[in-house]
């Protein structure tokens, strides 16, 4: 083969390359089209940068670079600006495999999106093995969660270990003892409805009751709230008990939850019934008989429900308008820490079946990938820093028979696909779309001193153009151009006049009438430079370049786009927990029965709140996005102030938001406050970037202490609140082996001055007589010493080594707390157990 001829096949494939390529990237074709030639130092680069579409385009970035300027924009920004119409189609998703060691992620970003890729005619999905949580930043990650196409619903979350109850959920609802009702009817379920306000895997049930005849237990169940045809579905039960000298009217039991309510928040009822064994032999019985007695309350606040077992496995359910039960129910709280290495997936919590979630993904119309499979996509969250670990963790799916795994990948979104420009399909059409380089990026020549040529280039994705420019040396610049400038700003601020815009503008620091105001000055300047009759025409224009200079630094804080964006209106207003209301809210009133009726307080505001994001770039290439919060409060009483909960995930500080003077820092977090005016007023402030879809994340709260309850709230001898860690022991539902740290046993200090006494005297003979390297195996042998017999500790061991394969650590504590093992003791064998 001739050299001319491997020449002519090489250039040949070369230009195929790069046509192929072109049609493959489907990049518009860039051209520089300059109105302007001759340019000299200070001038500004007039013309036009032509886009020529010949199909779909993705929505890349356009960048321009002349010398040391450059400017990027994403081309739907550039539309927007231009006045022109155009249509696009969401980009796809694509998954990419974890970067990080073992399959994990690292927060923050403490929101992240994964997915994994699954057949659209997938027959039974199921998620199995381990997730497990390391640390990072010094935290590991705190109630993390899944949510496939996160809608809100968790497919599984994390709640930790359990630290102990919460006070009384509903207790505002209920007064005192007035009178106990008979049950008389073994299929009979007397409930109150309760509203679960966070997830959890149990509550705590107390009712007032006695009178149980033989026979009978007082049993407790959870039920959904009835349907239109009254039905009501049920969780398993749990046996009421009292404490063993039975002078209490409460009894308590805890209901862990299987079925319902799938630890989901909202409303419930909570019932207490009687569970009657069936004689063995054939007896009388009488024909009305009274199973238990369970207390009324002299309340009328909420109506309470009598329910029917129904064989058919539901219970029928009916308001009962009489009288109110006194049932009572605490929540659990949780640390949320995971910090082990492996836990299995069922050990959290769901709120939605994966199976269920992940079907309907499939068929809805996001799912559009492609014919046969679909990419699934999961948020993953956590509250706090840490590593979250999915090595052993994957989703298994079964089709026709076939069954295979799929694995958790990072889910990377691809640029949206632009179809349609001024109305014209660009698949069908040639569309050119001219971008005025004066109007939008401002570029000037640099000052010279000789002639200099520096090139123009602008790239869109694969697309490249490239204008040389010759620029020459002259003082008689800024003769126009100034005036130009100056007349051209004046117009962009005009376009700005609107009250909206100029409001969150001036938020932000860019005053519009200022600006025009120090244009319009400059310009009366130049006016009287160029009447001046005293000076040459060359000195008017040095005087004149110097003011130039003096215009474009002043341009750098004009915006050079405004763009109102997303919108929000009616949100809900979500108040806190009562355990995210801190002394900073309610100083030396935050007491537990100050923050319930704080809280109750909320049904009788309203609170309208809207949102609208917006985003704005400068000529001096500052980009900005933010987001303006409203809340219009109304019914408020006259002392009241409003307060916003801000979650980390939006402001890490208070550096994060825009605030006015009339607005408090409380804490750092942040949380912010208000003073209304008269019981009601408007609450605004601005967070930065777009978080329209984060709004109802910010708690909002309206305080007032006007007619707030005085004083601690009242402790019954029948009845008090459950709370670890307020200094009360509050029996039957706390002991020293649940909450330590209020049920501390009474000291006899008698015998802990001699047990001291013998304590530092065998201290003193094992250092002098025996060595000191003996200390270690005294301690030893006292710490042995928590099992009065040997084999105990070797029982204990054993159990919690067998319990361990189907149980979660939680689980077992509770039993052998239940079964009177100290908590000493567990811990002990809980680190025996895992050493072997």
């Amino acid at each position: 083969m001739s050299k001319s001829l491997k020449l002519f096949l090489i250039i040949f494939l070369i230009v195929i390359f790069n046509s192929l390529l072109v049609l493959a990237t489907k990049d518009p074709i860039v051209n520089i089209s300059l109105t302007k030639t001759e340019y000299v130092q200070k001038d500004k680069l007039i013309g036009d940068i032509v886009l020529t579409f010949t199909d779909e385009v993705e929505d890349k970035e356009l960048e321009i670079r002349f010398g040391q300027n450059s400017d990027i924009t994403p081309l739907s920004q550039i539309l927007t600006i231009l006045g022109e119409n155009y249509e696009t189609t969401p980009g796809k998703k694509e998954l990419v495999p974890l970067q990080q060691p073992d399959d994990s992620i690292t927060f923050p970003p403490l929101v992240q999106e994964l997915g994994i890729s699954v057949p659209k005619n997938a027959e039974d999905i199921t998620a199995v093995g381990n997730i497990g949580g390391w640390e990072s930043l010094g935290s590991v990650p705190k109630f993390p969660y899944l949510d496939v196409a996160g809608d809100g619903l968790i497919e599984w979350s994390y709640l930790g270990d359990l630290l102990g109850w919460s006070n009384i959920i509903n207790s505002n609802d209920l007064g005192s003892e007035a009178g106990f009702v008979d049950i008389q009817n073994k299929d009979v379920l007397v409930c109150q409805k309760i509203t679960l306000t966070s997830k959890v895997k149990a509550v705590n049930i107390t009712a007032n009751f006695k009178e149980v005849s033989s026979g009978a237990k007082v049993k407790a169940r959870l039920l959904t709230m009835p349907d239109n045809s009254k039905k009501s579905f049920g969780s398993s039960d749990c046996e009421l008990k009292k404490d063993s000298y039975q002078t209490n009217p409460y009894g308590n039991c805890v209901i862990t939850f299987d079925e319902i309510p799938k630890v989901r928040q909202g409303d419930y009822l909570v019932c207490i019934f009687p569970e009657v064994s069936e004689p063995t032999t054939t007896t009388t019985t009488p024909t009305t008989i009274t199973f238990f007695k369970i207390a009324k309350d002299n309340r009328q606040t909420q109506k309470s429900y009598i329910c029917t077992h129904k064989p058919e496995g539901y219970s029928e359910c009916n308001t009962n308008n009489n009288y109110n039960h006194i049932i009572k129910v605490s929540l659990p709280i949780y640390n949320g820490s995971l910090d082990s290495s492996s836990i299995p997936f069922s050990e959290g919590i769901t709120e939605a079946n994966l199976n269920k979630s992940i079907k309907n993904y499939l068929s809805s119309s996001a799912c559009q990938d492609d014919d046969t499979r679909c990419i699934v996509p999961i948020e993953v969250g956590s509250q706090t820093p840490g590593r979250l670990f999915f090595n052993g963790f994957s989703i298994k799916i079964r089709r026709q028979g076939i069954a295979e795994e799929a694995l958790m990948q990072k889910l990377r979104s691809l640029s949206d696909t632009i179809t349609k420009i001024d109305s014209k399909s660009l698949s069908n059409n040639e569309v050119k779309v001219s971008i005025p380089i004066r109007s939008f990026y401002n570029f000037t020549t640099p000052q010279v001193t000789t002639l200099q040529t520096i090139p123009l280039e602008v790239r869109y994705g694969s697309s490249r153009a490239v204008e040389l420019i010759e620029i020459s040396p002259s003082l008689l610049t800024g003769k126009k151009e100034v005036n130009t400038t100056i007349s051209e700003t004046l117009d962009l601020l005009d376009s700005y006049s609107n009250t909206e815009t100029k409001d969150l503008l001036n938020k932000v620091n860019i005053n519009i009438d200022s600006l025009k105001t120090q244009f319009l000055a400059i310009r009366t300047r130049l006016n009287t430079i160029e009447s001046n009759s005293t000076k040459t025409q060359v000195e008017k224009d040095r005087e004149k370049l110097t003011i130039l200079s003096e215009v474009e630094n002043l341009k750098k804080s004009v915006p050079r786009y405004f763009y109102l964006g997303d919108k929000a209106f009616n949100l809900p207003s979500i108040p806190p927990s009562q355990t995210d209301i801190s002394s900073s809210i309610l100083g030396n009133q935050a007491s537990d029965n100050i923050k319930e009726y704080i809280l109750s307080l909320q049904r009788s505001i309203s609170v309208s709140s809207n949102a609208k994001a917006f985003s704005l770039k400068t000529f001096g290439n500052q980009s900005h996005d933010y987001t303006m919060i409203t809340r219009v409060v109304a019914g408020a009483p006259s002392d009241a102030f409003i307060v916003d909960f801000i979650p980390k995930a939006i402001a890490q500080s208070s550096v994060d938001l825009v605030l006015d003077q009339s607005i408090e820092i409380l804490e750092s977090d942040p949380i912010i406050k208000k003073q209304l005016s008269s019981g009601s007023g408007t609450f605004s402030y601005m967070a930065k970037g777009n978080i329209i879809d984060q709004i109802t994340d910010i708690n909002t709260l309206v305080v007032s202490l006007a007619n707030a309850p005085s004083g601690t709230p009242t402790r019954s001898a029948s009845y008090t609140n459950v709370e670890c860690g307020n200094n009360i022991c509050d029996v039957p539902l706390e002991d020293e082996k649940v909450c330590p740290e209020d049920c501390k046993p009474k000291r006899n200090w008698t015998l802990i001055i001699i047990a001291l006494a013998v304590f530092v005297l065998g201290v003193f003979y094992i250092n002098f007589y025996k060595g000191p390297g003996n200390i270690q195996k005294f301690l030893t042998q006292v710490k042995e010493r928590l099992f009065h017999v040997e084999s105990d500790k070797a029982n204990l061991i054993n159990y919690i080594k067998r319990a361990a394969k189907h149980k979660s650590k939680t689980e077992i504590v509770n039993i052998l707390f239940s079964k009177g093992w100290t908590r000493e003791q567990i811990e002990e064998a809980f680190k025996e157990a895992l050493k072997k």
